[in-house]
């Protein structure tokens, strides 16, 4: 229930159900936590998230993994506490994943931070990470600082957009009423997200995407998370 109120971005009901579950005396795991992190991460509350968090190994004894991580990364950084953010991967007792990075590198996006975005994307060039999404990224935030040279760069970089050709594929491929779900590990960038916005509007299909914090739900031209990803 938990899962179904987070995936269509009720973040109050994933909190407060997560709450009676705690009075049930019903203990949470690991799942439970990426669930209300998730909805945490939504409603943008950045000291519930941080609550739930701590007590996951304080109370529970659950110790969090990469994506847990990468939930709390998400909520700091899109609340603007990039430094926090950071602090908290430099802290990690393993290896980062590409989650992880991709949701610092968002966070870079929506605060238009070029310098930390580059060390996001490096890091997942050097995890071997073959989606065109932090190249994108990258880009688009150069491109805000007027950085057209390295805009030049990163465009070259590119190899595909591969949500945009997944899409492709399921909307020639698949009958005209099924809906297409996709599913990849990093953010969606604002072009991809423009465009399947778009696809569903002319195409009347139900298009879903899930990437490494939340499922997208487009259809008739609106995102299920009004724009938030």
């Amino acid at each position: 229930m938990m899962a179904t109120f987070a995936q269509n971005g009720l973040g109050n009901k994933t909190i407060e159900t997560y709450e009676d579950m705690l009075r049930t005396e019903c203990k949470p795991g690991h799942i439970s936590y990426v669930v209300v992190l998730s909805g945490c991460n939504h409603m943008g509350l950045v000291v519930e998230g941080k609550h739930y968090f701590d007590s996951m190994t304080q109370v529970f004894g659950i110790s969090p993994t990469n994506e847990h991580f990468a939930c709390m990364v998400d909520l700091l950084g899109r609340a603007g506490l990039l430094d926090q953010a950071k602090n908290l991967i430099n802290g990690m007792p393993f290896k980062p994943n590409a989650t992880v990075w991709g949701a610092i590198l968002g966070a870079c996006r929506i605060h238009h931070d070029s310098i930390l975005a580059e060390t996001a994307t490096k890091k997942l060039m050097e995890l071997n990470v073959e989606d065109s999404g932090g190249y994108v990224l990258l880009a688009n935030i150069y491109a805000e600082f007027g950085e057209l040279e390295n805009v030049a760069d990163m465009r070259k970089s590119q190899k595909y957009h591969s949500e945009k050709l997944a899409f492709a594929f399921g909307l020639l491929s698949l009958p005209p009423w099924m809906a297409i779900q996709v599913t990849k590990n990093l953010h969606v960038c604002n072009d991809c997200h423009l465009v399947i916005k778009l696809l569903s509007l002319v195409t009347s299909r139900e298009l879903i995407i899930r990437d490494g914090f939340r499922f997208h739900h487009f259809k008739d031209g609106f995102c299920s998370y009004r724009d938030y990803w």
